[in-house]
């Protein structure tokens, strides 16, 4: 599959996305309902292999490409992704802050006060949500950290979605064909994104140092097949690789 098929009829040109304000500039989207799709390109290949489908608007939400755009880049983040997962990430393994450690004292106090032994007082706070999604959204800012750190370029496209075509409809019908590397919700399980070289993403050299010390979450290994609900109505799925070029799995 390549991007002359009729799958990504209507989606932009590819654009590369760098956290300066030109480069933003150039690539960010108009304020209308539509999908969107995050790809990468390694250090010396040509290749541009899409790892992430998203939306914007649709079944009433107001939220636009735009909006979703911003949330991904920033000329003022250290790091392009979403930032719900990279804040989850963050949130999982970095020391507390002193706002976080102060907190966790009153909860300890309080809990004395009330008779709970010692040990059970200072056990930390659970996760303020559910732990298989915290590892998962922790998963998923992993990828975008790793493929920085190794000096990937990203780039970003998009579609309007206007009149009878829906946002979430056009997302789904485009999860139905392709398995992105970094999508969970209607497309099975995270995996390692397929590279030309046959590479691993962590088996490139770190180029920038200063994202790999970034705190975030180890993955456990992916899994290259479907699980979880998707699995059932979708075993012929494609995987995107290399300019929305698949393999069926």
């Amino acid at each position: 599959m390549s991007d002359s098929d009729s799958v990504f009829e209507g989606f932009t040109a590819w654009l590369p996305v760098r956290p300066d304000q030109r480069t933003l500039a150039a690539a960010r989207p108009p304020c209308k309902s539509g999908i969107y799709e995050w790809a990468a390109r390694a250090p010396g290949e040509s290749q541009i292999v899409s790892f992430y489908l998203g939306k914007a608007g649709g079944a009433g939400s107001k939220e636009t490409l735009r909006s979703r755009f911003n949330k991904y880049a920033a000329a003022s983040r250290l790091m392009l992704g979403p930032k719900e997962a990279l804040a989850a990430a963050e949130r999982a393994v970095r020391p507390p802050t002193k706002r976080e450690a102060a907190a966790a004292a009153r909860r300890a106090i309080k809990a004395m006060a009330a008779g709970a032994t010692r040990a059970a007082a200072v056990a930390p706070a659970p996760p303020p949500a559910a732990g298989a999604r915290l590892v998962g959204e922790a998963r998923k800012a992993e990828l975008w950290r790793q493929l920085q750190a190794r000096g990937f370029q990203l780039y970003y496209r998009h579609r309007v979605c206007e009149g009878d075509l829906d946002a979430v409809e056009a997302e789904r019908a485009m999860h139905d064909r392709i398995n992105y590397a970094a999508c969970l919700v209607h497309n099975g399980s995270y995996r390692e994104l397929q590279l030309a070289s046959g590479l691993r993403v962590a088996e490139y050299p770190v180029l920038r140092p200063e994202l790999e010390a970034a705190p975030a979450l180890q993955p456990a290994p992916l899994d290259l097949h479907l699980s979880g609900p998707a699995a059932g109505t979708r075993s012929r799925r494609l995987v995107a690789t290399a300019g929305a070029t698949a393999a069926l799995v």
